[in-house]
């Protein structure tokens, strides 16, 4: 392929996520504004934990567009200390900040509070790699040219980090998705594909091609992540201490969201319910029982199966068979007749509400 097709095609894939990822950027902000999500007490909740997994959110976008920027930086470069530049800028992102802010965003996400410290020391062994790599080129190239460069040990090291990042990441996703309702766990297996989606697209790459394709991965996840905020309203989360403080009181509350879906219930309203196993399901009248024929005569040995047909399709369709004479003629479950000696017989067939008889000799 010509380079400046590979250029071109670089350019567009790369400038399409970072766009996509702005207008995901804008559209939560936007929203967070407008929906009264905001620590204003006179506009909705006070939800300060919205504000962190905003914040956090943008961060995780903020670090990916730096990383895409980085990667054009690299196709521009002219001379080796460019593209010694656009490497460390990438890197950067990759290497020390992405990891970390991933996990800070799902743990925001799925609500769990770490103290200020552990959250700091997080980003400790990223410093470390990225310290490395600054200082001795070497550890993550073992050849480095313009243009051209191999990747050596410690750049798999530095990458499997920040690998354990995303895995946690999506631990977490998963385990929470588990408990919550359903459009909650629309809503977060959504964002679990939209984390795993680029990086397991990076691994593919580094494995099986020359090219990399994570700036595909990013423009979908970008998409993804429109959708998450149009369609399961991504910002739209109850806050953490609701149950705490909600599902205790003696008084019933329902919750709703705009689209009339229960997203919450506390006990008292729960009470009021019946179990599931207490409900009874309607039963609908049999009208009529066809059968094919009414009398039969068989030789000893042979067999004829019953076809019963019952209306209306919602009546009960589960037909049982049963023998009045059984050293005459033998039925089964599934209505196959036997005749066993000569004599007469009955066959009685039902349902939970209509009896048939039919006789034969």
């Amino acid at each position: 392929m010509p380079y400046w097709i590979n250029w071109l095609i670089i350019f567009l894939t790369h400038s399409v996520s970072i766009i996509l990822m702005a207008c995901s950027i804008m559209w939560l902000l936007l929203s967070y504004r407008t929906r009264g999500f905001s620590n204003n007490r006179t506009r909705g909740f006070p939800n300060a934990a919205n504000a962190k997994l905003l914040r956090s959110f943008i961060l995780c976008q903020s670090w990916i567009i730096v990383w895409l920027v980085g990667q054009l930086l690299e196709v521009n470069a002219n001379t080796l200390l460019e593209q010694t530049i656009a490497i460390n800028f990438t890197y950067l992102a990759t290497v020390w900040f992405l990891g970390p802010s991933l996990l800070l965003f799902s743990l925001n996400f799925t609500r769990r509070n770490l103290p200020p410290l552990i959250k700091g020391l997080l980003f400790v062994p990223g410093a470390i790699f990225y310290g490395i790599l600054v200082t001795n080129r070497e550890f993550y190239f073992s050849r480095f040219e313009l243009g051209l460069y191999e990747k050596a040990a410690g750049f798999f090291i530095a990458i499997g980090s920040v690998y354990l990042y995303v895995a946690v990441s999506l631990l977490l996703i998963l385990l929470r998705s588990r408990k919550a309702y359903p459009k909650k766990r629309r809503q977060m297996g959504l964002i679990g594909l939209v984390v795993a989606l680029p990086f397991g697209v990076h691994v593919l790459s580094m494995v099986f091609s020359q090219t990399d394709y994570t700036p595909y991965a990013f423009s979908v996840s970008a998409v993804l992540i429109l959708v998450a905020i149009a369609k399961y309203e991504f910002m739209n989360v109850i806050p953490a201490a609701l149950n705490e403080i909600v599902y205790g009181l003696d008084d019933p509350i329902i919750v709703a969201d705009h689209q009339e879906e229960i997203i919450f219930i506390n006990e008292a309203a729960a009470a009021l319910f019946p179990p599931c196993e207490e409900i009874q399901p309607v039963k609908i009248g049999t009208k009529t029982m066809a059968i094919r024929s009414t009398y039969l005569v068989l030789a000893v040995g042979t067999t004829y199966r019953i076809n019963t047909v019952i209306s209306p399709k919602e009546a009960d369709q589960e037909v049982e068979y049963r023998s009045t004479t059984q050293d005459v003629i033998s039925v089964t479950q599934d209505g196959l007749i036997k005749a066993l000696k000569p004599g007469n017989g009955s066959i009685i067939v039902s349902n939970w509400d209509k009896p048939f008889t039919l006789r034969g000799h």
